[in-house]
């Protein structure tokens, strides 16, 4: 059975023997060096065009796994999605407690949530801060909560109960977005913003970072900070001097002020063209709130 494990597992490659249509074995390519993954009568495979989707069947739910050839191979291919869904959602924890959720919507919006805990007799309920970069689709008895980390679009599903007032999680996603040719990747830190403003030949006149209280701190450029507009939205840091440098870029979908890093790296060239059509792989409501 694959790993279905975290983001990092994306990053490494793997290979399938593939006879009549079906996956007859699998490994797991590293640095020249390959590891035979151990396949078992709850692993199961559907082949596509340059796609392989494997599918785990698991106590409670089962698990999915999608595969893509990676750029420019015939052979290999990355993680580019993975899933978890609940058979039959009610909240239970491992150690006998349930986990259940509440939601307040108005207009079809959610305006509120709250998680609740239950073991035996006692019970804690508390409000649940949602998260300003996080976007929530009410639906008939669902309501899913989806954001962007790094270079993934993530979500989770949620399911009502028997009653109405209570929900449980019955999904978990998350989906890689491929960087194509782009040299710089997209890298979104939702907990990484900066407040700039631009004056009207478009130089960064002001410039504040905003501290994970919410406080911020006003940053002077200098010989070794610079701050570049290298679009509409678009704001690149550029820390050091010479040869060591490391850029930042950031993004203020909104035209609001508040900026949240979305990519960074080494040097000081950054693929904007590249950067941009990754934002365009998000859904339109992510990039919306970015």
């Amino acid at each position: 059975m694959s790993n279905f494990g975290s983001d990092r597992d994306d990053q490494l490659s793997y290979s399938f023997t593939i006879a009549n249509g079906a996956v007859t074995a699998e490994e797991i390519v590293r640095d020249g060096h390959t590891r035979t993954v151990d396949l078992s009568s709850i692993d199961s495979f559907t082949v596509g065009t340059g796609t392989v989707t494997e599918t785990i069947a698991l106590d409670g739910g089962k698990a999915t796994i999608d595969y893509a050839l990676e750029a420019g191979s015939t052979t290999l291919y990355q993680v580019v999605g993975r899933s978890f869904t609940v058979t039959d959602p009610t909240g239970a924890l491992p150690d006998g407690g349930t986990l259940t959720y509440g939601f307040t919507v108005a207009g079809g919006a959610v305006t509120g949530e709250t998680e609740t805990i239950t073991f035996g007799s006692h019970t804690l309920t508390r409000n649940v801060r949602t998260p300003a970069d996080a976007v929530f689709t009410a639906g008939t008895g669902t309501v899913t909560e989806s954001w962007v980390s790094g270079d993934h679009v993530k979500s989770v599903t949620y399911t009502e109960l028997p009653g109405g007032t209570t929900y449980a999680v019955s999904e978990v996603s998350s989906t890689l977005v491929l960087p194509g040719s782009a040299t710089t990747a997209l890298d979104v830190r939702p907990d990484h913003q900066a407040l700039f403003t631009i004056g009207s030949g478009g130089a960064v006149t002001a410039a504040e970072l905003i501290r994970p209280d919410g406080k911020t701190v006003t940053i002077t450029p200098d010989s070794h900070y610079a701050l570049t507009e290298l679009a509409p939205g678009y704001v690149e840091a550029v820390v050091g001097s010479g040869s060591h440098t490391h850029f930042a870029v950031y993004y203020d979908a909104a035209g609001t002020g508040t900026y949240t890093e979305i990519a960074h790296g080494s040097g000081s060239a950054v693929d904007l063209v590249g950067l941009k059509a990754q934002i365009a792989e998000l859904p339109t409501a992510l990039a919306a709130v970015i």
